[in-house]
């Protein structure tokens, strides 16, 4: 939501600014999200139970957050401020 905030402040419309804030926080947030995941599966391979248990609920939420994040969040943001398309 700062992203949009300062992409407004620089000139942009409100539309404009939801879709520019958005499409250049998506690489940062999918390479975190993918290199944590990345990073479980040693833990999920391993073949404990718990461990097996421990990050697939870890890894679920993390690509769970991540769709709310890229899709839900600026979908909600131009619907509480009332952004229209240009």
């Amino acid at each position: 939501m700062e992203q949009f905030d300062l992409e407004e402040a620089s000139g942009k419309s409100p539309y404009q600014s939801i879709v520019d804030g958005a499409a250049s926080r998506l690489r940062p947030i999918l390479v975190t999200t993918g290199t944590s995941v990345i990073g479980l599966m040693p833990l999920m391979l391993s073949g404990d139970e718990l461990w097996f248990g421990l990050t697939v609920v870890l890894a679920a939420g993390l690509l769970g957050g991540t769709l709310l994040t890229l899709g839900v969040v600026p979908v909600l943001y131009s619907l509480l401020f009332k952004v229209k398309r240009a």
